[in-house]
């Protein structure tokens, strides 16, 4: 039986560190994304009916983790639409918002008892917990937002109402999840140690870059054989913000992969029988507002997104 796309919004830059990519929901509808998938042949179903947004605050929680309590609430509203559309035999399709709305997709899997594995697609591994980063960074310092994947691990330090959602604890062991795309200049040092001390799968932009089909499919075949489903997330600053400036942060000027490179990727990891979701995030709107640039660069990245899913098969696993 082939499974339908339903295409879930969850806009909310609470995790985020300025606001802007609670818009990108609605963008991308007003950009024709749901019809752009319907015409490379998916099965489409959006319904519409995000939760109301939820935008950044500055000031609010504490200094190393901001808008705790409304990260918390929408993760959870994150899990419960995922948990709808799985329990209705459709594949999520869930566009952020912020990195910590995995924590939600996720959950809502692991609810479902599917043996999962996450492939994270981002140019940061989001290892951090609040408190390990120390003063004087950069912009993300108090962000949850790039502290997902330390919460789903549970590290020493995460907010423990956030690492506690879903039906087990931690959501993930290291061995459960992949970090590709990674930009190793712009990791904090603690993240590079958690990558280290628990052998986290890491494949960097660089290598990525050179066969991004070769990569992904040595990835999962050495990788995913224990995993049921395949979740992927995919954090647009894995991409070059030169070419394609659509990214929260322009810190992937002169680093991150091509539009085309991570398409290609992507399509490999669509292609996939055990491919059970994809979340997309980070997307800022407000990026290039006054030059049309970054609406421009949405169609393109929605034409390439199109692009990767016509590998889907739409056959359950």
């Amino acid at each position: 039986m082939e499974r339908k796309i339903e295409i879930i919004g969850i806009p909310s830059s609470a995790g985020a560190n300025t606001a802007g990519i609670e818009q990108a929901p609605a963008m991308l509808r007003e950009l024709g994304i749901a019809d752009s998938l319907r015409e490379a042949g998916l099965d489409v179903i959006d319904r519409n009916d995000d939760a109301p947004v939820w935008q950044w605050r500055a000031g609010t929680g504490g200094v190393t983790a901001s808008n705790t309590e409304a990260v918390i609430a929408y993760v959870e509203h994150a899990r419960k639409r995922v948990t709808r559309a799985i329990g209705e035999g459709n594949l999520p399709l869930v566009l952020g918002g912020d990195c910590t709305i995995e924590i939600g997709t996720l959950a809502a899997h692991l609810d479902a008892e599917y043996r999962v594995g996450l492939v994270y697609f981002d140019g940061h591994a989001d290892l951090n917990v609040p408190g390990s980063v120390p003063e004087g960074t950069g912009e993300f310092l108090e962000s949850l937002d790039w502290m997902g994947v330390g919460h789903m691990l549970d590290l020493e330090g995460a907010v423990t109402e956030l690492a506690g959602i879903g039906s087990r604890r931690p959501l993930l062991a290291p061995s459960d999840v992949a970090v590709i795309g990674f930009v190793p200049e712009q990791a904090s040092d603690f993240e590079r140690h958690q990558i280290d001390a628990l052998g986290i799968r890491v494949i960097d932009w660089t290598t990525i870059a050179r066969d991004p089909e070769r990569e992904m499919i040595e990835l999962l075949g050495s990788w995913s054989d224990q995993f049921e489903h395949v979740l992927v997330h995919l954090d647009v600053d894995v991409l070059n913000f030169t070419e394609t400036p659509i990214a929260d942060t322009s810190a992937s000027r002169d680093v991150g992969l091509t539009l085309q490179q991570a398409t290609r990727a992507l399509s490999i990891l669509v292609g996939d029988p055990r491919f059970a979701g994809l979340t997309i995030a980070e997307i800022n709107p407000v990026r290039g507002a006054e030059d049309d640039s970054s609406r421009r660069a949405l169609q393109a990245f929605i034409k390439a997104l199109a692009t990767a899913f016509s590998s889907y098969t739409g056959e359950r696993q």
